[in-house]
């Protein structure tokens, strides 16, 4: 058996991984800090005919975290897939006007989580010889924006530290990679739109392009697939043709494309 952890799996782009990891075959563990959507997230999989388990936890928390990985592995078996999906984009606005506790709980809710949950697992997918972490990130990490700088500055450090981890753990035989959504229905998307901090300093999220779930699915897909071997350590989006990626695998490696790099 095949075994996935998703964490923020409760709705929105958590779930829509968890069930695209038991459409491919895994047993699937979400954990966030809701129960009823854990719940109903749980039930999708087990719908599907995989093996579900919840738990709430706030994985930027160590104790919660050390809890967490011990009661996933005694319901379901070893973490094969590990998912850090949990985060935050609360601190919208200029950032001289951003309350401190805020803008540090984005940074927290993804830099942290990220580290406490790859660093769980890693040590009996190194003894194993074979595990692969996923984390998302988001395309504010590689370009400007100015008035989501707390989520931004995270999902930057999130991608900084999947390049690095994924060149530490790749003699092991683990893979790393950074994934972005982009733009899909969900909490933190409404609330980009919709708050009157969005309204005010985010007015053209709304016409972005956005993501379906299916879009979604297959690069979570992708991503658990051999296909994607040669892609640790790199940034790929939902919107990607993931056909011309992997018929493109050796000029990717060779040209290092697909990372975030300093250019001079």
């Amino acid at each position: 058996m095949s075994v996935a952890l998703v964490t923020g799996g409760g709705r929105g782009v958590g779930r829509v991984i968890a069930i695209a990891l038991a459409e491919v075959g895994y047993d699937v563990a979400v954990a966030s800090r809701t129960s009823a959507e854990l719940a109903e997230t749980a039930a999708g999989v087990e719908a599907l005919g995989r093996r579900a388990f919840y738990r709430v936890a706030d994985v930027t928390d160590e104790a919660a975290v050390d809890a967490l990985l011990p009661a996933v592995e005694a319901a379901l078996g070893a973490i094969d897939v590990l998912v850090n999906n949990a985060g935050t984009a609360a601190g919208i606005g200029p950032a001289w006007e951003l309350d401190v506790d805020l803008w540090w709980r984005d940074i927290e809710s993804s830099v942290r989580s990220t580290f406490l949950c790859s660093r769980g697992v890693l040590p009996g997918m190194i003894r194993r010889g074979s595990g692969r972490i996923v984390n998302v990130s988001s395309y504010v990490a590689v370009r400007p924006s100015p008035y989501l700088s707390g989520y931004a500055a995270a999902k930057a450090a999130v991608t900084s530290f999947s390049e690095g981890l994924a060149a530490a753990v790749a003699e092991h035989g683990i893979a790393v990679f950074t994934i972005t959504p982009g733009l899909f229905q969900s909490e933190i998307t409404a609330r980009l739109i919709e708050s009157e901090e969005g309204r005010r300093w985010l007015p053209d999220v709304k016409n972005g392009r956005f993501v379906t779930a299916e879009q979604l699915k297959r690069l979570v897909a992708f991503v658990v697939s051999d296909r994607a071997a040669p892609f640790s350590g790199r940034f790929l989006h939902a919107l990607d043709d993931l056909d011309d990626l992997a018929a493109r695998s050796e000029e990717i490696v060779r040209d290092d494309l697909f990372t975030v790099k300093l250019r001079r």
